[in-house]
């Protein structure tokens, strides 16, 4: 039965049940759930109950799979970190020590205030420089070490006294 026919048949039961009407057997008015109601209105009633459960339980199991989802999606940002094994940390650390004297040994650059992280071939050099010359002098002695993927680049310039990064 579509939605239309049930709306229908509840305001039907509707109707019989606040017109005042009473049937010959049973004193009372029609379908209110009282001893003596006649079997046709308990079964309206019963049906239509039965159907107001039914167009509730579609939402109430939306919110429940909502529920679900939500919680497996929390759960398996928990689940997901990446797990290094003892041998990439070690290659990590040697790579960033490579780097590291790179930048000491070149005799243009001031290197004592950057800082270098690696992981998995990808070099962090962050800290500070003083000129120009420095910034761009770094990123390129961190590229030509071999073993370095990509340099990601998060050094601040100092100007001045003042750092550049506002």
């Amino acid at each position: 039965m579509n939605s239309a026919a049930a709306a229908a048949l509840a305001r039907r039961v509707s109707q019989e049940r606040h017109s005042g009407k009473e049937d010959a057997r049973n004193p009372c008015p029609r379908g209110d759930g009282r001893a003596g109601a006649t079997p046709a209105a308990m079964r309206r009633d019963s049906e239509l109950a039965t159907r107001e459960r039914r167009s509730r339980a579609p939402a109430r199991a939306r919110w429940r799979l909502a529920a679900i989802f939500t919680l497996a999606f929390i759960a398996s940002g928990c689940a997901t970190q990446i797990v290094r094994t003892p041998e990439q940390r070690a290659s990590d650390a040697a790579l960033a020590m490579q780097v590291e004297r790179a930048l000491a040994q070149d005799p243009n650059i001031y290197a004592r205030h950057i800082d270098v992280d690696a992981d998995g071939g990808i070099v962090r050099l962050s800290g500070f420089v003083w000129a120009a010359d420095d910034y761009y002098e770094a990123q390129r002695i961190a590229a030509n070490v071999p073993g370095v993927v990509r340099v990601v680049d998060q050094l601040e310039m100092v100007v001045g006294g003042r750092t550049g990064a506002r």
